[in-house]
């Protein structure tokens, strides 16, 4: 399985609903400024709604895995050919290597879903009946539909007529799972955290870069006048500073492989930290909603500790620091928005 670090792989993004062109940006970005030097150039290709990076150095998509912010998963392409019978599953699984992927078989829980559009290999009911009896023949646990952990990994099988393709998910949870708040409920209507990403970039690039400028420095609070659980705030102090969704999240799948590279992953996560950027944000929160305000106020409280981890650790993070000036009340914006911001206040 070592070869897997030593030639090009292919991995697709699926974009957060409705964002693929901001999605499309993100990846470009952060595969054209790499952290570290990686073997090979990707390539990117759009098509039926998803991003598929090519000729990637597998360590260089543990990297897009956590600075990617308007994602919803990367998958990696573990194999693709032809099933021509029903009885070609065990022989097309072999060829994947999939069981290959994890040390500890017992250990690991696995979402299967599986997609077919022709008849002749059988129905997505009898194909993932057949592929979860080989999982689990070597040892694997296959979830029920509809069953879910939070350790769980998740395995993709898409079956066309002329090509069959099986898939792991380098994320487990969906990567929209930051794990930056402490209070999750509370909310109306939530926002998830990928698709308040892609807002709050889509909102910049038409604005122009003179508020960015304005919002870094404090000149020009950032109000979220709707706040739920405070995603969009949140969200808006990260795209700002710099700071990438791998630096609040704690463990990916990917990790739990066989082949691993921890040391790539620890080289990652400290040039997450290192690469923010200076910043003295004004942030203010409100909702109509007490119990949100409450929520907002305990998930603001678990944000500003995590983020003083930026600066905490080396005295060479000085000049990177970052200050936040983060207010919350409960407020009716529509009917009082003087309370928010002055006439005169650039917002």
């Amino acid at each position: 399985m070592i070869a897997f670090l030593a030639k090009p792989q292919r991995f697709i993004v699926r974009p957060a609903p409705g964002w693929l062109d901001v999605c499309h940006k993100d990846v470009a970005r952060i595969l054209e400024s790499p952290l570290q030097a990686y073997k090979f150039k990707p390539e990117l290709d759009v098509r039926q709604g998803i991003i598929a990076v090519s000729e990637c150095d597998y360590r260089q998509a543990m990297e897009l895995v956590l600075r990617l912010s308007t994602g919803h998963d990367v998958e990696w392409l573990l194999h693709s050919g032809r099933v021509t019978s029903r009885d070609g599953w065990t022989d097309f699984l072999d060829k994947s290597n999939i069981v290959e992927l994890w040390k500890n078989a017992a250990d690991v829980k696995v979402n299967l879903g599986v997609t077919v559009s022709h008849p002749v290999i059988g129905t997505a009911k009898s194909v993932r009946e057949r592929a979860a009896a080989y999982l689990e023949r070597n040892g694997l646990t296959v979830l029920a539909s509809g069953e879910s952990t939070s350790q769980e990994h998740r395995i993709r099988i898409d079956s066309q007529k002329n090509r069959t393709q099986v898939f792991v998910s380098m994320a487990g949870e969906p990567l929209f799972k930051r794990g930056y708040k402490d209070v999750l409920s509370g909310a109306r209507a939530p926002l998830a955290e990928h698709l308040a990403a892609a807002c709050f970039i889509w909102a910049l690039d038409e604005i122009g870069p003179g508020v960015r400028n304005d919002l870094l420095n404090g000149a020009c609070p950032l109000l979220v006048p709707f706040a739920g659980t405070g995603t969009l705030g949140f969200e808006g102090i990260s795209q700002l500073t710099n700071v990438a969704p791998g630096f609040f999240r704690k463990s990916y799948s990917f990790e739990s492989f066989s082949f691993h590279p921890a040391k790539t992953l620890d080289v990652i996560r400290k040039r997450i930290r290192l690469s923010c950027t200076p910043a003295n944000v004004n942030v203010r929160f409100g909702d109509t909603d007490p119990a949100a305000c409450k929520a907002v106020d305990e998930n603001i409280a678990g944000f500003k500790a995590r983020f003083s981890e930026l600066t905490a650790s080396s005295t060479d993070m000085d000049s990177r620091q970052v200050a936040l000036d983060v207010t919350n009340q409960v407020n009716n914006f529509l009917t009082n928005p003087s309370e928010f911001a002055s006439d005169a206040e650039e917002v």
